[in-house]
């Protein structure tokens, strides 16, 4: 298949066979959902611009569920902050498995959580094995204290992977984005980017506070068979 791929990741979490949509060639794409959807159990997810009145119709049309909206924001490195706290920026991060497992429950407003049909102990183990990878030395890490936010480079660009702040309410979530614009700064690369659910008000707000605009929604689907 070229349109729908397979997830060994969340395959391995949710103990199903979890597929993703990563292109959009018709044909093709409606050929492969109608074999996957017919085959039980069964996850497949897709993620479309809330715009994208077409797409989103076609995934409707097939039985896909919009389980939640997220927003994609920028930043252009152009205006840049000192953090308040001193935040150290290093490849990987070790913590303990106590702290990790707080982090996995920390998520409450992501797509997964959203979803009734998802099974939930799935969802945990997703978070905790994706938390162990983001800290595993794969990825740069910033931190303060067991307080984390990993991010990766794209070409010319960085991108968060996961931010989770433990000790909230005391400006730390804000100190970890800032020294990470302030490293992509340093860098000369040209932007920043992040995507997160809009359910999740004070992540977004965050990022906005932060310098961060708006690039565009988008509309998560699920098709989750039993």
């Amino acid at each position: 298949m070229k349109n729908v791929v397979q997830q060994d990741f969340d395959s391995e979490a949710f103990g199903v066979p979890f597929y993703r949509v990563v292109a959009w060639a018709k044909p093709d794409l409606e050929n492969e959902l109608s074999v996957l959807i017919g085959r039980r159990p069964i996850v497949v997810d897709a993620k479309v611009g809330a715009d994208d009145i077409e797409r989103n119709r076609f995934l409707q049309r097939l039985g896909f569920r919009n389980v939640c909206p997220q927003v994609a924001l920028r930043h252009s490195l152009t205006k840049c902050e000192k953090p308040e706290h001193r935040v150290a920026i290093s490849e990987g991060l070790k913590i303990t498995d106590e702290l990790i497992r707080r982090h996995a429950q920390n998520f409450r407003t992501d797509r997964f959580a959203m979803d009734a049909l998802l099974d939930r102990a799935g969802r945990d183990r997703l978070y905790t094995q994706w938390i162990v990878n983001s800290l595993s030395g794969r990825m740069p890490v910033a931190s303060y204290g067991g307080n984390f936010c990993s991010f990766r480079q794209v070409d010319d660009c960085l991108s968060i992977d996961l931010l989770s702040v433990l000790n909230q309410r005391q400006g730390v979530g804000r100190s970890l984005v800032l020294a990470i614009i302030e490293y992509a700064a340093e860098r000369k690369l040209k932007e920043l980017r992040v995507v997160t659910e809009c359910a999740n008000r004070a992540a977004w707000q965050l990022y906005l506070g932060c310098g961060f605009r708006l690039d565009e929604f988008l509309n998560c689907y699920h098709f989750v068979a039993a």
